[in-house]
């Protein structure tokens, strides 16, 4: 069962593309890709049956000449522009090139979890982190991938992973406060929620994420 009905430019694609418009050759083929900040703006997402993530979405950022960098960034622009399965064939063109190119693993994840193929981007992003094991969107691609495909504990365990790695973004909090929610542990959510509205400097979502949680605390509690 899916838990996200998604529409024009989903969530997911949307942090993905984050990375992949982020990352700028530092210099020459090889080279590990270094972040840059981007633009942001807000996106139409269809939300889950509960609550969906805090819409997102990016401009991206020119990538430098050469044929490998090319298919990246028709790749990039695809996605942005909603043609996914034109950013599956570019990404895969690239791989091709380069089957060591984890970004591009990355960028074709992101073109299936765009089209609710959830086991094809778990694969991929599973194939990003082979290669680079600290790619923290791979991470979080994959854990949503696993949050639709309802396995939930590898769901937590990648988010977990995240945000050891990205300590200071607030989407992992939010996340693993809303799987630990479907996991029936309400307990847990408050103080990630806490953390990302302290990060985010806003309390309405995770105020609506510990409303939910007291709800279910409660419908446990009358169980018992």
């Amino acid at each position: 069962m899916n838990r996200f009905a998604s529409k024009s430019l989903p969530a997911l694609a949307a942090l993905t593309a984050f990375a992949l418009a982020a990352c700028v050759p530092a210099s020459g083929p090889g080279t590990r890709m270094v972040a840059t900040p981007l633009v942001e703006s807000s996106v139409t997402v269809t939300p889950p049956a509960i609550l969906a993530p805090p819409p997102r979405t990016v401009v991206p950022s020119p990538l430098p000449g050469g044929s490998s960098q090319s298919l990246m960034a028709q790749g990039l622009g695809k996605l942005q522009a909603g043609d996914y399965a034109g950013a599956e064939s570019d990404f895969t063109a690239r791989i091709q090139e380069d089957s060591q190119d984890a970004l591009a693993y990355l960028g074709r994840g992101v073109s299936f979890a765009a089209r609710s193929m959830w086991e094809n981007a778990a694969e991929d992003f599973s194939r990003a982190l082979a290669i680079d094991q600290e790619l923290p969107e791979a991470l979080s691609g994959r854990g949503e991938a696993y949050l639709n495909l309802d396995r939930l504990d590898e769901a937590l365990a990648d988010f977990d992973q995240f945000i050891r790695l990205r300590p200071d973004e607030p989407s992992g909090y939010r996340q693993r406060a809303w799987i630990q929610l479907l996991q029936q542990h309400p307990e847990r959510v408050a103080s990630d929620v806490n953390r990302a509205a302290e990060l985010e400097g806003e309390r309405a979502e995770g105020q609506h994420l510990m409303g939910l949680a007291q709800v279910e605390q409660d419908v446990l509690a009358a169980k018992r």
